[in-house]
């Protein structure tokens, strides 16, 4: 029978080492291949409030909120841009995985500072139940490929439900 050394150790060390690295660059690889989170689904479309449709100029701004109630998905998010159309985004990846989503929408109008030095303020435009995935009574099913899902927000409406 062989007895093992010190030696034997930073053999045994040096293969585990091996080991691992293969492991490490092996996932690497594959999320590099997959991308992170992968998103399979493209989300636009557009955000009207009373019927108008919400550009981002004359100081309004939009964003709008997807928060997953099934399984798989990452919470994701559009800004309303001058068009009046928004694109959801996962982090910084255009998408979003399929699935259910609760939505949740914002406008303010921002006023720019009336003196130099003094910051811009903002007024919400849009009712506060509409500002909750949870009350806003809003949600889209997102499938594989793209995907069109047009808000309108009824600021009648959103006083009955806030």
């Amino acid at each position: 029978m062989k007895r093992l050394s010190v030696a034997d150790g930073v053999i045994l060390s040096v293969r585990g080492f091996h080991t691992t690295w293969r492991l490490l660059t092996l996932g690497v690889t594959i999320v590099a291949a997959t991308g992170c989170g992968g998103s399979a689904a493209k989300l636009s479309g557009t955000v009207s409030l009373d019927g108008e449709t919400i550009q981002a100029q004359d100081g309004f701004r939009g964003t709008v909120m997807f928060e997953p109630t099934s399984d798989g998905g990452a919470p994701a998010t559009g800004v309303v841009d001058e068009s009046g159309h928004y694109e959801a985004m996962t982090g910084a990846e255009r998408g979003l995985m399929p699935g259910d989503y609760a939505v949740a929408v914002s406008i303010v109008k921002v006023t720019p500072p009336r003196s130099e030095g003094e910051m811009p303020s903002a007024q919400r435009i849009s009712p506060m139940s509409y500002s909750s995935s949870r009350t806003s009574g809003l949600s889209v099913s997102v499938r594989a490929g793209s995907n069109n899902y047009d808000i309108a927000i009824d600021t009648e409406q959103g006083k009955n439900e806030g």
